[in-house]
C-alpha cells in the first residue's frame, strides 16, 4: 500500500482539521409502530477534513502523489492519524478533488476530504 510521502507535512493545521462521524443508523417505520432504528455495520469509514500548508515544491509531490501513484484519489494509503498518532489507512473521498490555493509568495493551503478506513 503507497505511504504517504516524506516530504510532504504529518501533521495538518490546526484551524483546517475535522472529523466527522458518518451516520451508520437505519431507520425504518411500519405503520402505526414506532420508528425502529439498528447500526448498520460496525465497520465504516470517518471522513476528514485536512488542509496543510505546502511550498510550491510539496505542491508537486503531493499533485503526484494523488494523480500518479493514488490514481486519482482511488488508491488507499498510509497515514498517520493526526489526532491519535496511529498508523491508519486512508483514502480521498471520491468527487471531491482536493484544492490548492495560493496564501503567498511559493505558499499554497492544500485542503483535502479524506476517509479513515475501517
Amino acid at each position: 500500500m503507497p505511504t504517504w510521502p516524506g516530504t510532504l507535512p504529518v501533521r495538518p493545521l490546526e484551524q483546517g482539521y475535522e472529523e466527522t462521524l458518518r451516520e451508520s443508523q437505519v431507520r425504518s417505520s411500519i405503520d402505526g409502530m414506532p420508528i425502529v432504528q439498528r447500526q448498520r455495520s460496525p465497520g465504516y469509514s470517518k471522513p476528514m477534513s485536512l488542509t496543510f500548508d505546502l511550498t510550491s515544491d510539496q505542491l508537486d509531490t503531493f499533485q503526484t502523489f494523488y494523480r500518479s501513484t493514488l490514481g486519482f484519489g482511488a488508491v488507499s494509503f498510509d497515514f498517520t492519524h493526526p489526532r491519535t498518532g496511529a498508523s491508519v489507512s486512508m483514502r480521498f473521498i471520491g468527487g471531491q478533488p482536493p484544492k490548492a490555493s495560493a496564501i503567498g509568495y511559493d505558499t499554497y493551503h492544500q485542503s483535502c476530504q479524506v476517509e479513515v478506513m475501517p
